[in-house]
């Protein structure tokens, strides 16, 4: 792509160049490095240039920096020669390269004012000597100046401030280009100096901005009231007032197709500069009254850029002036409007307006609206409205699934002589899946990045921890949240993830199959990673593990403390009932030889009275341990630790632990009777207190350890030891 380089542009670039060659020569002494000078396309760079940027000035700066050291690339797209428009990740290299290697103190990677600095394109240079001279009255067109004026503004009120300093002892140049009778419109060093100078010499804030302060200093509050007056009479009395701002009316409209600064005025003393990219409508800044002439022209210093107005001259008449129309186009050869006067009123184009709809293709929300466009005039598509959950707009196409011409958001279009329409284009976003090793000791798992609600595979786990089995993943930590199992299908929402390794103690073998009251039975093993111990899956009897916390199937027998499994203990849990009848009195034994519940003592024994023989024979290798080989009656202190480390203190904590404990009442010692099933859990210890023994306590309202009476008929859950 070549670049046109117009003579309105050269002569703001030869202006820029003039101001500042001086202090580029100075930068030029102070820095080590061997630089050419800086071209006039990029000396007239005004604007920041960063990633994403597009233009002919992105193509000077690639020149610049492919000529001093810091090159795009060798060969092909960016080398030498082969510049383009385009500022994407080789240009901002390059640039930060230049940065580094010259010290330059800018934003890394972004053509800023500090880097043109350097260059030496916005260096002043040496303010002349300080004359005072007696300053002229303001003319009106200056006094009219409503903005601050400072270094790279452009338009008609920067040439009347810089008249006004050439005729009033802070000169620009004594000849050449901002001298008397050469001045222009841009503000660039010349005028910065020139109004520095003015404002020191008259005790002003030396700011180089025509702000404020100084419109005050030369009186122009009392120049600036340029409507005169009118006194009009009150309804309902004699006296009269000034006109009201009621009586004030708006000029306004609408401008396409520039490509360059362009300068409106209003009878000569309102104005308004528009750059590309500001708004398509504008508003001149000051009302004129009911019955006042207007009279809107357009200036433009890029003499290949034409522009032509309509409805831009009459008269007020009691409504505001919205209908002023502008067009412009680089070698506009053709008015597209014919001229209307009148204020307030239609207009008749000879242009004809075609219409670009924008569809959301997919979108599921927000909205774009339709845009008019005059034919074969470029102008700036609307920006997108439209969004879609888990992805990112990426442009428009002509088709919708983006085969056809593609354009960038808010980029220039020209319409020809038909209506279009232009389809949203979406990417779909990503997210990441993090794994947490969760107490692991070994091994990783590397994050894993998804598609926006697209199944996908989880990575494998590559945790391990000494002891324990890695179960699968959570989205909580300690397992409360959403499981997932290893490599599961995973489907990813619009935020990035964490999932949690869960863990599951290593209890050797999953199975034990031993005898239980004459049959051979096989139970499961389970582990509390909490507590470090490992179980039994069930009661002994139960024949399943819980359900639930009230499930009669995981309820199993009710033990007499110390007693083995003689038949004493049984529990038919279909019909609820026990399965053999009681007998009185205590034994004067600890292994009756019976199947018979006793009662009615606190002790169904009437020796071992501190229960030292039958502790011991609940033990490891008692002769009354019930429990498999390896298993055995836990102590007070082990069941204690499995209830602190429930959820809650009471039946819906127990179940919820590892070993999923449910309510299988007791029995009474003192008649035989069965007693708060489903409501209260009591398990035996082996651990004894005085003539009473420890138990495992829990109903709704709380749970602990306490003593009772070793005739009652209570729970057996064995540990492995």
């Amino acid at each position: 792509m070549s670049i046109k380089i117009n003579l309105s542009t050269t002569i703001f670039c030869l202006i820029f160049l003039l101001i500042g060659f001086s202090g580029y020569q100075i930068s030029q002494a102070q820095t080590t490095n061997v630089l050419s000078l800086p071209p006039i396309q990029l000396c007239s760079v005004i604007r920041d240039l960063k990633f994403g940027t597009i233009g002919a000035d992105v193509k000077e700066l690639q020149k610049y920096l492919n000529n001093n050291g810091s090159p795009l690339a060798q060969t092909g797209f960016g080398s030498s020669g082969n510049e383009t428009n385009y500022f994407v990740n080789l240009t901002k290299n390059a640039l930060i390269k230049f940065q580094q290697n010259n010290k330059i103190s800018a934003t890394v990677g972004f053509f800023d004012l500090a880097t043109r600095d350097f260059l030496g394109c916005s260096k002043p240079a040496v303010i002349p000597p300080i004359v005072a001279t007696p300053t002229t009255t303001p003319p009106v067109s200056l006094c009219s100046v409503t903005r601050d004026l400072k270094f790279g503004m452009i338009g008609a009120d920067v040439k009347e401030l810089q008249k006004y300093l050439n005729n009033n002892g802070s000169p620009l140049a004594q000849t050449g280009f901002g001298s008397s009778g050469n001045e222009t419109n841009y503000f660039g060093f010349l005028t910065k100096q020139a109004l520095t100078n003015f404002q020191v010499k008259n005790k002003l804030n030396a700011t180089g901005i025509f702000d404020s302060a100084t419109r005050d200093f030369l009186s122009c509050e009392k120049e600036n009231n340029l409507v005169p007056k009118v006194e009009t009479p009150k309804q309902g009395n004699n006296q009269s007032t000034t006109q009201s701002e009621d009586n004030k009316y708006s000029i306004s409209g609408s401008i396409t197709g520039i490509s360059d600064v362009v300068t409106l005025h209003n009878n000569n003393n309102d104005i308004i500069t528009i750059k590309p990219g500001d708004s398509a409508n504008f508003v001149f800044p000051k009302k004129i009254i009911n019955g006042s002439a207007y009279n809107v022209t357009v200036e433009t210093d890029n003499l290949n850029q034409k522009c032509y107005l309509k409805n831009n001259i009459g008269t007020i008449n009691n409504a505001n002036v919205d209908n002023i129309r502008v067009a412009c186009g680089l070698g506009l050869s053709y008015n597209p409007f014919t001229m209307v006067f009148g204020g307030g009123g239609g207009s008749s184009a000879v242009i004809n307006t075609y219409t670009v709809a924008f569809d959301g293709n997919t979108s599921d929300g927000g909205s774009t609206a339709t845009q008019t466009l005059d034919y074969n005039t470029p102008t700036a598509l609307t920006a997108n409205g439209y969004t879609k959950t888990g992805y990112t707009f990426s442009g428009w196409n002509t088709v919708a699934n983006g085969s056809g011409t593609a354009y960038a958001d808010t980029a220039s279009y020209t319409i020809g002589t038909a209506n279009v329409t232009l389809y949203a284009q979406w990417t779909i976003n990503t997210y990441t899946v993090a794994f947490d090793g969760n107490t692991s000791d070994g091994g990783s798992t590397a994050t894993q990045t998804l598609d926006y609600n697209t199944p996908t595979a989880l990575t494998a786990n590559g945790y391990t921890k000494t002891g324990y089995t890695f179960s699968g993943w959570n989205t909580v930590a300690n397992g409360s949240g959403t499981a997932y199992a290893d490599t599961a299908s995973y489907t990813i929402g619009t935020a990035n993830v964490t999932l949690y390794a869960q863990w599951t103690m290593d209890c050797g073998a999953s199975d034990v199959t031993f005898t239980y009251n004459g049959d051979s039975v096989t139970y499961g093993v389970v582990g509390n990673n909490t507590t470090g111990e490992c179980w039994l899956d069930r009661n002994l009897g139960a024949t399943r593990v819980a359900l639930s916390s009230t499930d009669s199937q995981a309820y199993g027998d009710l033990f007499q403390w110390g007693r083995p499994a003689d038949g004493h203990q049984l529990i038919n849990r279909t019909t609820g009932l026990p399965v053999n009848g009681t007998q009185t009195p205590a034994v004067a034994n600890v292994a009756p030889g019976t199947n018979t519940f006793i009662i009615p003592s606190a002790d169904w024994s009437s020796i071992d009275a501190n229960g030292a023989t039958r502790s011991a024979n609940w033990g490891v290798s008692g002769s009354s341990n019930s429990c498999p080989t390896g298993f055995r009656v836990p102590t007070e202190t082990e069941l204690n630790a499995e209830r602190t480390s429930w959820s809650s203190n009471n039946p819906a904590g127990a179940f919820a632990s590892p070993l999923k404990l449910p309510v299988p009442g007791y029995r009474s010692g003192s008649n035989g009777s069965l007693g708060g099933v489903g409501s209260y859990g009591f398990y035996w210890s082996s651990t004894v207190n005085s003539a009473m023994s420890r138990i495992l306590y829990f109903e709704s309202g709380s749970a602990g350890m306490f003593s009772d009476n070793r005739a009652g008929g209570f729970t057996v859950r064995c540990i492995k030891n």
